[in-house]
């Protein structure tokens, strides 16, 4: 017995061909009526743009589907997890067993799955060390492969190189009625999403507001944006985004000095070398304000961080020349004072938490949380950043590949 893997496809690459009829894509008949159907993939091409002025992507945009594996598992004598049958999904014909966009766009039968296996996994836009999965391996072996943060924005820093993942069980048909259309002839079905690893952290904008304090309003006059830092997070995961281990947390602290490039002498690499990862996560901008704001050049900040629910990245804005006034005459264009740096004029801002009406936000995979304008005021500045086997079967095999959902976050928490 056989297994038909189709696609339904929506495609807006340069690379490929746009066939759609509606958003999921045009359903690729079987050719032939006794063989069951299977794959739903959606591919689209990343959004590009820098990681300082980069483009918007918009709510909605398809995931990226490059290249990966499609896992069959089954339990071994110890009842440990085994891979029974792996086939690749390569961008070209690579032989041997495995699939190209263009295969799964004209349908590929499948055959001789094993009745024992009990799940499905897909593995997206894997790291290159994954050339080769040998049936009888061990799942645990497979997933434990390490995925860098360096390896999860495009060559322009967008979201076209998130790595991804997803699995389901292999159940009895319960999706339809089984007498036609996508399950005709199936004999069981495993229907489940595919995500992305990262979140993706935008702030379109920042602007100053008044603070009342003792009825005294304090009002900034002015004030340099110097650089923006990403703290507080994961550098490494493994391939289904689980953390690998506490020695790949970063936290930069409070020191002041440590939150800058290592030309300066901080601790961000400056990107020199392929190896200089954390340039991923900083900007150093030098744009002052006008009119209590200031903006990026084209669509946003934004940078790609891996969603973890042990650790919620933070967002450190360094802000130079910063002055004030209060209404009351005592202060007017006052620098703002430092003892901790030595420097007056210098501020730090560090966006600890996110919410979206009142409810405090857990980053995850696939979302893009967008600041449209982070208001803050002189109560917020600080002067330290941081701190914190048998026969064979059919399989209907159906993964909804979720497309990146933009989440705007209106209010932020200072730590």
């Amino acid at each position: 017995m056989k297994i038909k893997f189709f696609s339904v496809i929506a495609l807006v690459a340069i690379a490929f061909t746009s066939c759609s009829k509606d958003e999921s894509g045009v359903v690729i008949t079987p050719d032939d009526a006794t063989q069951a159907e299977g794959l739903y993939l959606k591919f689209s091409q990343g959004v590009q743009g820098s990681k300082a002025d980069a483009a918007e992507v918009v709510d909605g945009t398809a995931v990226t589907f490059s290249d990966g594996w499609l896992l069959f598992l089954e339990p071994d004598a110890t009842g440990e997890s085994i891979v029974s049958m792996a086939i690749e999904i390569t961008s070209t014909t690579t032989g041997g067993q495995s699939l190209t966009v263009s295969q799964l766009q004209s349908g590929t039968v499948i055959t001789n799955v094993s009745e024992k296996a009990d799940k499905v996994v897909v593995l997206g836009n894997v790291p290159s060390t994954l050339s080769s999965i040998s049936t009888g391996a061990k799942y645990a072996d497979i997933i434990d492969e390490a995925v860098d943060l360096a390896d999860q924005a495009d060559s322009n820093w967008g979201v076209s190189a998130a790595s991804l993942f997803g699995d389901g069980l292999i159940t009895d048909v319960v999706s339809g009625s089984n007498t036609g259309g996508d399950l005709a002839n199936a004999d069981r079905e495993a229907i489940f999403d595919v995500y992305p690893l990262i979140a993706r952290l935008e702030v379109l904008k920042m602007t100053s507001k008044d603070y009342t304090d003792a009825g005294v309003v304090y009002s900034i006059t002015d004030y340099t944006l110097a650089g923006i830092y990403i703290n507080n997070f994961y550098y490494e995961v493994d391939l289904s985004g689980a953390l690998k281990n506490q020695n790949y947390f970063y936290d930069f602290g409070t020191i002041a000095d440590d939150y800058l490039p290592e030309t300066k002498g901080g601790k961000y690499l400056d990107g020199s070398t392929t190896d200089d990862w954390t340039s991923l996560l900083f900007d150093e901008i030098g744009k002052s304000q006008t009119s209590n704001s200031v903006e990026p050049t084209n669509f946003a900040w934004a940078y790609n961080v891996f969603a973890t629910p042990v650790a919620t990245p933070q967002i450190v804005f360094h802000l130079t020349g910063v002055t004030y006034s209060t209404d009351d005459g005592a202060y007017t264009d006052e620098p703002y004072a430092n003892t901790a740096t030595g420097t007056n004029g210098e501020a730090y801002l560090t966006v600890n938490k996110y919410f979206n009406s009142n409810n405090e936000l857990s980053l995850q995979g696939g979302n893009i949380y967008r600041i449209s304008d982070l208001g803050f005021t002189y109560d917020d500045l600080k002067q330290t950043p941081g701190g914190g086997d048998g026969g064979d079967y059919q399989v209907y095999v159906e993964i909804h590949l979720l497309p990146w959902t933009v989440i705007n976050v209106d209010d932020v928490e200072f730590k």
